[in-house]
């Protein structure tokens, strides 16, 4: 009994933690796509101005894209890392309680 209840638990919270995480996600991408869509109106707006060009600013984009990915790898990397170690906790956890 002791076991269906906590299962049982464990489903209820899944479930919320589940949705909320939706939620978050659902709302980061939201903004995202508001955000680009604002610095994209931004650029067209600017576009039709008739500002002088800037000598090497695509060389400057090209060097922090490349400074992102690089970034984004890290982050992700990174992330691997910390996913293992929990992991890893977890066993640990389950071990000492068997």
């Amino acid at each position: 009994m002791a076991t269906a209840k906590k299962t049982e638990t464990t489903t209820v919270l899944n479930d919320a933690l589940s949705a909320t995480q939706e939620l978050v996600l659902g709302a980061a991408e939201q903004t995202q796509t508001l955000v680009l869509k604002t610095y994209k109106s931004l650029l067209d707006g600017a576009g039709k101005l008739d500002l002088p060009a800037v000598p090497g600013l695509a060389d400057v984009y090209q060097v922090r894209a490349d400074m992102f990915e690089g970034m984004y790898e890290f982050g992700s990397a990174l992330l691997e890392n910390q996913r293992a170690f929990t992991r890893k906790a977890l066993e640990a956890a389950a071990s000492a309680q068997n």
